[in-house]
């Protein structure tokens, strides 16, 4: 698995993105059928979700990026409550702009997430000093999130692996926030395409 934080305008994006829809703006339920054989209901984004997205329908997808080889694609999910200590409500408007994808992908991927400008302000904002004591707790905190996915996830999460990574995206955050522009994350699956490969 490989992941691509990436940064550039909405704008840019959808233009980069020919044939990828635009998702609803409030989800609708859709029942799922787990790898353990349970049935979940799980928002579903897309308008037309008997229609296939293609999959390389991308062309010039703008950079700048960074690479993070075996990033666990719910680990930004983790990182969110511990970052963002407003009010519930503060919480769950940044977990659901995390969950509401920036445009529809391929269902089997690659997918396309979008980075909560909220949590990229915070992440600019994060000391040198502070990175150091985060990067354990966000470790933590995505274990046990891995433990909470159906099948549960045995993946090993090291604590110095996620505290580099966080280093990397603060600066990253700090450069996206200078531009002017929305941090997005590509993950993409064995065999598919990495972002950098489509683009520049």
């Amino acid at each position: 698995m490989g992941t691509e934080f990436f940064r550039t305008t909405p704008a840019q994006l959808r233009q980069a993105c020919r044939g990828w829809r635009a998702p609803l703006d409030q989800p609708v339920p859709r029942e799922v059928v787990s790898a353990t054989g349970r049935t979940h209901s799980v928002p579903c984004w897309d308008p037309e979700p008997n229609k296939p997205t293609p999959e390389y329908a991308i062309r010039d997808l703008p950079g700048p990026a960074i690479e993070m080889e075996g990033f666990e694609k719910i680990a930004i999910d983790a990182l969110i409550p511990l970052l963002i200590q407003g009010t519930q409500r503060e919480l769950e408007a940044v977990v659901a702009e995390r969950q509401r994808p920036p445009l529809i992908h391929p269902e089997e991927g690659p997918w396309l997430l979008a980075v909560p400008p909220a949590l990229v302000a915070k992440l600019a904002a994060l000391e040198d000093s502070q990175i150091p004591s985060l990067g354990p707790r966000w470790s933590a905190a995505l274990r046990a999130a891995l433990q909470q996915l159906d099948p549960p996830s045995n993946s090993v999460v090291e604590d110095g692996y996620y505290a580099g990574a966080l280093r990397k995206l603060v600066g990253f955050a700090r450069e996206t926030m200078t531009a002017g522009h929305r941090m997005y994350e590509w993950y993409s699956a064995p065999g598919q395409p990495p972002r950098l490969a489509i683009a520049p």
